[in-house]
């Protein structure tokens, strides 16, 4: 569905953190470690459902629930804005 990668350069326990932290306050759900995990988020217009993967200081990114129209790329935004 959405396929993204995000680069990071502080400690990858640190940006682990920063996400599960970012989306549970927001209301979601976030499973895994600094290897790969999961997350669900929910907005007004529907779930948002996808896994991860880190890589060498990079979160891999698949996206597997959307709402049909929320763009792919607003996604990416919003998880970039939750990572910084």
């Amino acid at each position: 569905m959405c396929n993204f990668s995000i680069k990071f350069d502080s400690d990858v326990h640190h940006v682990i953190r920063v996400a599960k932290n970012a989306i549970t306050s927001s209301g979601g759900s976030f499973t895994g470690n600094e290897d790969a995990g999961g997350f669900e988020i929910s907005t007004f217009m529907g779930q948002i459902i996808g896994t991860y993967t880190i890589v060498n200081n990079e979160i891999n990114i698949d996206i597997t629930k959307k709402p049909m129209f929320v763009p792919c790329s607003e996604i990416e935004n919003q998880l970039r804005k939750y990572l910084s």
